[in-house]
């Protein structure tokens, strides 16, 4: 560390009055509600139809996730260009 003394010093020289920010999103797992014992039981095209909307429906909401992440990260960029950083 002695050797880097003068390196680190205007490392923190640099950081110097600047705030860190983290953003954290959580999203609940895909997967959709579960099914009871007595579904299982129905017909095999009801079965199949459920099973495609269930994926369609992930896939929508993945979409929409996707899309809001990247709005959230388009504003801070934009956040950290108006505040100079």
């Amino acid at each position: 560390m002695a050797r880097q003394r003068s390196r680190l010093t205007a490392s923190l020289e640099r950081l110097r009055g600047r705030a860190e920010w983290g953003v954290k999103a959580y999203a609940v797992d895909g997967d959709g509600p579960r099914r009871g014992a007595r579904q299982s039981r129905r017909r095999a095209p009801t079965h199949f139809r459920r099973k495609l909307a269930d994926r369609n429906a992930v896939a929508i909401a993945q979409q929409a996730l996707d899309t809001m992440v990247e709005a959230l990260h388009a504003r801070l960029r934009e956040r950290r260009r108006r505040r100079g950083a």
